[in-house]
């Protein structure tokens, strides 16, 4: 057992993923994504909207998620559990293969292969398991080939998605799908965070979203404010600011050309509420200003390495 004493962010917002990788390489529909550690916060608090699997190419990662902390380096694979928080620090060479997918396209499975899932409560938001042999050959070649052809159909994804999840099945036994079930399954509000994930980077109205969720748009206002304690429109900014922040930070792209991307139609609407939210306006929200703001939020954690 070693310890290592490192600085973590306690920031005002979480970076969430896949929400920081669908400026770049990916799009809402590519299976692999390629994360590099220079294209990221050395340190980062991270939420995870989906769930994701993650396996580790190169370098180093450190993270502490409620009660676990963890240490993973090249072939450890890791599942998330949608909604999971965590602190992570990583190291300059780190690189690592994620896949994300829904708790739709997880039940879609389970159900379609009959996967005998355990009772028993899901108590850790991240689970360490055994990667097949030949899981990293094929996430590299799905990478390569969504690199060069572009992102699958929504049909082929969906299979190739099986492929993955029916390879860990077969290597780690159900177990490992059942943290992640359970909590799905007893997600009374699943619809309501569907219809909020799907559809918070669109220009779209409030009563269209509550009819998205079969809600009257009072019903849904109140509902995502018993969920979140946030309204609609605060929920939907929080999460396009964050976005913006990162894109603004690590991507180079200009304030008006962010604005667009995250959703919004009025870049001067986008200014001001990004100043209201961050303290400071999108033009000096650049890489230098992140460390900055990591290093004034910074707090000491104690990981343990396993």
């Amino acid at each position: 057992m070693s310890t290592q004493n490192f600085s973590l962010p306690n920031s005002p917002h979480d970076y969430y993923l896949p929400d920081v990788f669908l400026s770049g390489e990916a799009s809402d529909n590519n299976l692999v994504v390629h994360n590099l550690a220079k294209d990221t916060p050395a340190h980062m608090s991270l939420g995870f909207s989906q769930h994701a699997l993650s396996v580790v190419l190169a370098g180093k990662k450190l993270i502490q998620a409620a009660t676990q902390k963890l240490t993973v380096t090249p072939g450890s694979a890791l599942l998330y559990r949608a909604g999971a928080q965590t602190l992570t620090l990583d190291s300059p060479d780190y690189r690592s293969y994620l896949v994300f997918f829904t708790s739709a396209e997880l039940c879609d499975f389970v159900q379609a292969h009959a996967v005998q899932i355990s009772s028993d409560k899901p108590n850790q938001s991240i689970l360490r398991i055994s990667p097949a042999p030949s899981l990293k050959a094929r996430l590299a070649a799905q990478h390569q080939h969504e690199q060069s052809f572009g992102p699958p159909s929504v049909r082929m994804r969906k299979l190739l998605l099986n492929q993955i999840l029916l390879e860990l099945l077969e290597f780690n036994g159900p177990q490992v799908f059942s943290s992640l079930y359970q909590a799905a399954m007893r997600d009374k509000d699943s619809q309501l965070q569907t219809v909020l994930q799907e559809n918070w980077r669109h220009d779209i109205s409030m009563s269209d979203l509550a009819a998205k969720a079969n809600m009257s748009r009072a019903s849904f206002a109140r509902r995502v404010k018993q969920v979140y304690g946030l309204s609609p429109a605060e929920w939907i900014s929080i999460r396009r600011l964050g976005l913006a922040w990162h894109l603004l930070a690590f991507t180079g792209k200009r304030p008006s050309e962010v604005a667009v991307e995250v959703g919004y139609t009025s870049h001067s609407a986008f200014a001001q509420a990004f100043k209201r939210h961050f303290g400071i306006s999108p033009s000096h929200a650049t890489t230098s200003t992140t460390q900055q703001q990591l290093s004034n939020w910074q707090h000491d954690i104690s990981v343990t390495a396993d």
